[in-house]
C-alpha cells in the first residue's frame, strides 16, 4: 500500500475475511489475473507481490491502463483505446483457455 491509496472500511472487512492473496495461493487451477500498472484502486504491486512464485498463475501487466479497462469517461465502451484494451482482454482469455 502507499500513502495515495485509501481503504475504506467495508473492503478491508472484506479483505480481512476473503485474503485474497491467500485464496489466490489455494488455488490449484491455471489463474490468469490481469491488472494495469496506473491502477489508482488496487496497487498494482500489492497484486504483483501476491502473484509472484505461484507456478499456477500468470499475471498479465496492461501498460498505462488504470482499474477496469475503459478509458476514464468512456461509460459506453466505444473509445478507440477502450476497445483496443477489451480486445487484448479476450486475446488473453483465449491464450490462457487454450494453454
Amino acid at each position: 500500500m502507499d500513502e495515495d491509496f485509501h481503504l475504506s472500511t467495508r473492503l478491508i472487512e472484506e479483505m480481512r475475511i476473503i485474503r485474497p492473496d491467500l485464496a489466490l495461493a489455494e488455488l490449484t487451477q491455471p489463474t490468469l489475473v490481469m491488472h494495469g500498472d496506473r491502477d489508482s484502486m488496487v496497487p498494482y504491486e500489492a497484486t504483483a507481490d501476491a502473484c509472484r512464485g505461484l507456478p499456477h498463475v500468470r499475471m498479465v501487466t496492461m501498460r498505462g491502463v488504470d482499474h477496469g479497462y475503459m478509458v476514464e469517461g468512456d461509460e459506453e465502451g466505444t473509445d478507440p483505446l477502450s476497445i483496443k484494451n477489451k480486445d487484448y482482454i479476450y486475446q488473453q482469455l483465449l491464450r490462457h483457455m487454450q494453454a
